[in-house]
C-alpha cells in the first residue's frame, strides 16, 4: 500500500489510529489525518520515529510562530517610515496599467500591422 489516505493497508490504519493517540496532548487543529500520514510514512510506519519528529516540529512552529506569522507579522519602524501601507498597492497598480498600455500599443501596432 502506497499510505496514503485512500490506500491504507489494515496495519497502516492501526498505526494512524495509535499515532493519532499518542500525539494527542500537543495535537493542533492542523493534525488531520494527512497531516499525520506525512509523517508516517517518512518514518516508514515507525511510530517512535514519527512521534519524535512531529513533537519537534510543533514545538518549533509553536516558538517561533510559524502558524500564526501572517496575523501577527508586524513591520518595524524603519519599513513603515520609508514604505507608507498604501504604497504597495499604489505599485501594483501601476504595474497593470503599465502592462495594460503595453498590451494597448502592441495591438495597435499588430492591427496596423494587418490592414496594411
Amino acid at each position: 500500500m502506497s499510505g496514503r489516505i485512500d490506500d491504507l493497508s489494515p496495519d497502516q490504519t492501526k498505526a494512524l489510529s495509535e499515532f493519532r493517540e499518542r500525539i494527542k496532548d500537543v495535537a493542533t487543529e492542523r493534525c488531520d489525518d494527512i497531516y499525520l500520514l506525512r509523517f508516517l510514512r517518512a518514518r516508514s510506519f515507525d511510530l517512535d520515529k514519527a512521534e519524535a519528529k512531529i513533537r519537534a516540529t510543533l514545538e518549533f512552529k509553536k516558538k517561533y510562530g510559524a502558524d500564526t506569522i501572517l496575523k501577527d507579522w508586524k513591520p518595524n519602524s524603519t519599513f513603515e517610515n520609508h514604505f507608507p501601507s498604501n504604497f504597495f498597492f499604489i505599485f501594483l497598480y501601476l504595474i497593470f496599467i503599465y502592462y495594460y498600455l503595453i498590451i494597448i500599443i502592441y495591438l495597435l501596432i499588430f492591427k496596423s500591422l494587418i490592414v496594411d
